[in-house]
């Protein structure tokens, strides 16, 4: 099963959730505070291909609470930035967080492939462009 951090709710994450079951995988996407299924991915769900857990991405123990639960051959994660009010730096830290704390419950997992995408950009062409560049990544789980 391919954990999908941030895959349930945005343009990046949610078709990339579609594309890898399109592949035949199962994955696991979380959420943190939006708890609304995109239409497309709902049928997926019914057919228990797609698995949703709630989890804060830079928190540690729920990612580990994900992993006593399921098993995670594979980690792709696509949470964007993280916004606030304070300023860039922590933005910036809540993003160095999310990253460390992938790493360290993909190496406890023994996770082979660990993909890392993110696109800040609100222009839909720039999105589509990662999502296409995250394909060919995922193609290779």
């Amino acid at each position: 099963m391919i954990l999908v951090v941030g895959g349930l709710n945005g343009f990046i994450g949610s078709n990339t959730t579609e594309a890898l079951v399109d592949q035949g995988q199962d994955c696991l996407v979380t959420r943190h505070e939006n708890a609304e299924v995109p239409g497309f991915l709902k049928k997926q769900i019914d057919h228990r291909h797609v698995y949703i857990e709630s989890a804060d991405s830079t928190s540690i123990a729920d990612l580990r609470r994900i992993g006593e639960k399921h098993k995670i051959d594979g980690i792709v994660k696509v949470a964007g930035g993280f916004a606030s009010g304070e300023g860039p730096l922590r933005g910036l830290k809540g993003y160095f967080d999310m990253l460390d704390a992938t790493f360290r419950v993909a190496q406890e997992w023994k996770v082979k492939r660990v993909t890392f995408s993110s696109c800040t950009s609100d222009s839909r062409e720039q999105q589509t462009r990662t999502l296409q560049s995250l394909s060919q990544a995922c193609s290779q789980f």
